[in-house]
Parts: C-alpha cells; sequence; structure tokens
C-alpha cells in the first residue's frame, strides 16, 4: 500500500527535515540529574517513548538460523550475551500521539532527543566483539571519554526510576527489534542477570515498562511488502534520518519513532485495532504457534549450538570443561540452561597467540528445556 503513495519532492522533504532543527542532547555524569528533571516535566505531554541502544555486539551466537530456533532459545540466547556483556549508550526520543517533539520553551525553533553514556563498559577488560566495537568508534563513540565522564549505572538508575518513565500504564514504548534494548536496560535496573526463563522476563519487562511497548520488527510482517533492518524499513517508507548517524543510540531512537508514525498512517490507519494486538509482542520472543513454521518444528527440538565468537576478559578460550579453570569455570556456569555435551577438548589458546578468535569453532551444547 505505501509503495503505491505519492510523495513529496525531495527539496521539500529536505526543507521540512532542517525545519524540524532537532538537537541531540548528550548525558554524561555532569548533567544527568539536570537532564532527568527536564524529562521527568516532559513525560506527561510526550509520553511516546522510542528507545534504542548501544553495545558491545554479540559473543554468542547460534549455528543453527536463529529462525528456526524456538523463542526459548532465542531467548537463551539472549540471556547469554546481555549477562556477559555491558550497555554503552542508551537513546530516547520523546513524543506527542502526533509524532512532535520536545522543544523545551524554544516555540518550536529547535526540538530535542536524548542519548546517555556510560561509563561501566571497560574495552580494555570486559567481554565485546572487536567489529562491534571499530564500528562504534567509527560513528564517534569515544571509549575513553565514557571512562572518564559517563554516566554510572547506578546514578542512572536512581533516576529513571523516578522519572515517570517506569510504571507508567500512559507511557507508549518503541522499539525495533527491541528484545535486546529491553534486556540492557532491564539488567541496568535490576543489577543481576536476566531471568532464566523467557516467560519471567517478559513478566519483568510489563512491570517495567507497563503494557504498552511496541516492537516494530515484528509488526512489518503485518504490513504489505515491509520488511528487512531499520535503515532498509526507513527507507522502504521514504522516511529520512533528521540528526547523527546510523547506530549512535540518540539518533537511532528518533528513526525509530519517525518510522513508527509513519506505519501508523499507512499500514494501521484503517484499522486502530490492528495495531493493537501488536502492543506487548516483542520479536524473536514471541509466543510460539504450532501451526506456523512446521518444515522447523523438527530443528527446534535438538540440542542448540552455541559459539564463543568474542573477546573472553579473562583471556582464554573456552576449550572443554576439563581445561576450564577454576575462573572460567564460575564463567560458565552462569550460562542458561545445562551443559550436556562437548566437542573435542582442546588445549587452552591465549588472546595473545591467537588473536583471530571470532573463527574459533569452540562450541557449547545446552539442552532443551531451558
Amino acid at each position: 500500500m505505501f509503495l503505491r503513495e505519492r510523495e513529496d519532492t525531495k527539496a521539500r522533504k529536505k526543507m521540512m527535515k532542517n525545519s524540524l532543527n532537532v538537537h541531540v542532547r548528550s548525558v554524561w555524569a555532569g548533567n544527568i540529574d539536570y537532564e532527568f528533571s527536564l524529562i521527568r516535566s516532559l513525560v506527561k505531554q510526550y509520553p511516546f517513548v522510542a528507545i534504542d541502544t548501544e553495545f558491545p555486539g554479540v559473543v554468542f551466537k547460534s549455528k543453527t538460523n536463529p529462525w528456526c530456533l524456538s523463542s526459548e532459545k532465542r531467548y537463551a540466547l539472549l540471556k547469554m550475551n546481555v549477562d556477559n556483556l555491558c550497555l554503552i549508550q542508551v537513546g530516547l526520543t520523546l513524543s506527542d500521539a502526533d509524532g512532535r517533539l520536545p522543544d523545551l520553551g524554544t516555540n518550536g525553533a529547535a526540538h530535542f532527543i536524548w542519548e546517555f553514556n556510560f561509563r561501566n563498559f571497560d574495552l580494555r577488560c570486559h567481554a565485546h566483539n572487536a567489529d562491534s566495537i571499530k564500528m562504534l568508534q567509527d560513528q564517534g563513540v569515544n571509549f575513553a571519554a565514557l571512562r572518564t565522564h559517563g554516566v554510572d549505572f547506578r546514578h542512572f538508575r536512581r533516576l529513571i526510576l523516578s522519572s515517570g518513565l517506569l510504571y507508567n500504564p500512559n507511557v507508549t514504548w518503541i522499539t525495533f527489534h527491541g528484545s535486546s534494548d529491553f534486556a540492557y536496560v532491564m539488567k541496568t535496573l535490576t543489577g543481576i542477570d536476566l531471568p532464566m526463563q523467557m516467560k519471567d522476563f517478559l513478566l519483568v519487562l510489563k512491570h517495567f515498562f507497563g503494557p504498552r511497548a511496541y516492537d516494530m520488527k515484528h509488526m512489518i510482517k503485518f504490513c504489505d511488502g515491509l520488511y528487512g533492518g531499520l535503515e532498509s524499513v526507513a527507507t522502504q517508507l521514504r522516511v529520512e534520518r533528521m540528526v547523527g548517524r546510523r547506530h549512535q543510540a540518540g539518533s537511532d531512537s528518533l528513526l525509530m519513532l519517525q518510522i513508527f508514525m509513519r506505519m501508523k498512517q499507512v499500514c494501521f490507519a484503517a484499522d486502530d485495532t490492528r495495531m493493537e494486538k501488536h502492543m506487548g509482542v516483542i520479536y524473536d520472543l514471541e509466543l510460539e504457534d504450532p501451526t506456523v513454521r512446521p518444515a522447523a518444528a523438527a530443528l527446534v527440538q535438538g540440542p542448540l549450538e552455541v559459539v564463543f565468537c568474542g573477546v573472553n576478559p579473562l583471556e582464554v578460550v573456552f576449550c572443554g570443561a576439563a581445561n576450564l579453570t577454576a575462573a572460567e569455570n564460575i564463567f560458565a556456569q552462569q550460562l542458561p540452561g545445562h551443559m550436556i555435551q562437548q566437542l573435542p577438548l582442546l588445549p587452552p589458546s591465549h588472546m595473545a597467540q591467537q588473536p583471530s578468535i571470532p573463527s574459533f569453532p569452540w562450541s557449547y551444547y545446552f539442552g532443551a528445556p531451558f
């Protein structure tokens, strides 16, 4: 449907884009109290909140196509990564029901979104995916500045819990493939690892974020012809990024808000109830429908093969239970499920000797149920 719509000329779209004049408010330890005081005063008028996070990539992957895994096993992979990685940035965009952004008393001369920068991730010793770190650095993330001036998780937790954003049934949360976004923020809020079971994760998510959460990655399946990632969907809907670059948390959160408002117009305008039925459904964590994907059903019954493809903070690659150090055993015990089978044992290999860790084939197998 949206592919058949006539759009404004490029010149007119550029003029409209420039006239909005969006600014990213960069939040650090020195100004977080003031910025949250602003947000607290805006939530009632701007209850639509798009959220994006940046984190050190993915270090645990399945050798099986994720599409062929059950929701529970996809959650297990999510938990493995989030439990062992650290949040770097959070982007927040607030708007009203029509997509208007806060102007903070400028009478429309400028509009504002937020990007929170955290200090807790240490590139020198924390697990990460090297390719993801390079991508973030290429997009302007300064890890030295984060360590020096970033917000501590405890400070962020105290302020967001009293901000009016959480425990608020009137706030509508907007994400795109939001399982990781919600998971990293949840871990920051609780200070502990994610729940063992997906059902418990979804209950805690609803507890903090309320019932009104939309994941557009799930919703595009019901919007005829839409497909792909955030940038691809924006292109198909002819939505232009207003500020910043991709993989900048503030900029991406605004793009999500723009896409959401556009989808409301072109995909769900004729029937609001069609959109509401997707409320609370998080992509990758949808409840299983036994009538869907019958050919893949057999694939999800066996063990889940997981590859460690990041940098081990202990500087030793996992190489089998018999060769695990005591410290590594503690690390391995944090993984969900029961380790029921392993590949043949290999001698330990240190990062200094083997820099190409992402290509190593060491795997762990986890049996169902989780």
